[in-house]
């Protein structure tokens, strides 16, 4: 407001136009048309200006939505390195299921949809198995363990008798 009064003074102490009625009377049109009728009113302002002030209603809404895709962009990436990480916790495993026809490991894809079969032409929808189960290794494993405790006892009295010697 304080620059409309500058301007105001400065126009009338210059004499080239003088405001009188609510018009501005002499000077250039353009600078006439621009002059604001009483001393309160602002001058008109521009298009661009007009518009933007017009729809302060439609800018909330246009910062709503840009907070919106902001928003939902995070959240994509929040998941995306949520499923990355567990694709990598899942290919560390060493306990995937694996085609009891083919020998074909299940897929991460597989595992989250829990499919349980496998879906290779030739394998007839086989049905994925742990790799080791302890029915099938425990016998063999236990023989094992049994023969290198007897091992482990050959080799220490071993150990003794030449000592003794």
């Amino acid at each position: 407001m304080q620059e409309h009064l500058d301007m105001l003074t400065a126009r009338s102490s210059s004499g080239s136009s003088s405001i009188s009625g609510g018009r501005a009377v002499g000077g250039s049109g353009a600078r006439a048309a621009a002059t604001p009728s009483t001393v309160g009113e602002a001058a008109p302002r521009s298009s661009s200006k007009r518009a933007a002030s017009a729809s302060g209603a439609g800018s909330s809404r246009a910062q709503e939505k840009f907070l919106e895709r902001v928003d939902s962009d995070a959240r994509r990436l929040l998941a995306d390195r949520a499923e990355a990480a567990q694709r990598a916790q899942y290919a560390a495993r060493a306990d995937k299921k694996v085609c009891a026809m083919c020998g074909r490991e299940q897929t991460f894809e597989q595992y989250t949809k829990k499919i349980g079969q496998c879906q290779q032409s030739g394998c007839r929808g086989a049905l994925f198995k742990p790799k080791f189960v302890w029915n099938e290794v425990a016998t063999s494993f236990l023989e094992r363990l049994d023969r290198k405790a007897h091992e482990r006892e050959l080799s220490l009295a071993r150990i003794r008798r030449v000592r003794c010697v």
